[in-house]
């Protein structure tokens, strides 16, 4: 049996107040990003988590069902991936990649 090893890819943001509105709807899990993602095989889900302590901070977690599977949909869906990243670069004041992370929980046999 062969394992699946999901990754997350998480992302820091610290939204400007005057974009907080369109940053939530783009980057909710039924955003603009989410729908991109979607149209791609190995995409499972988005998570958007905000900051107790902070409400302009944020952090996006996009799930796959392995990194290959997140690098095809970069490179088929490049310029689509590429147009919302500059349609989205006035939202923020700060974005950070933290990194991509194997999510020990759910390896599973297959």
């Amino acid at each position: 049996m062969s394992k699946v090893e999901i990754i997350d890819i998480i992302w820091e943001y610290t939204v400007k107040e005057k974009y907080l509105d369109q940053f939530l709807r783009i980057y909710s899990p039924d955003g603009e990003w989410a729908k991109l993602f979607r149209e791609y095989p190995g995409f499972i889900r988005t998570d958007l988590k905000q900051d107790i302590s902070d409400q302009f901070r944020f952090i996006t977690i996009d799930s796959w069902v392995s990194y290959s599977s997140f690098s095809e949909m970069k490179e088929r869906g490049k310029k689509e991936y590429e147009y919302l990243d500059k349609m989205c670069e006035p939202f923020t004041n700060e974005e950070k990649h933290i990194g991509v992370f194997r999510n020990i929980n759910e390896i599973s046999d297959t």
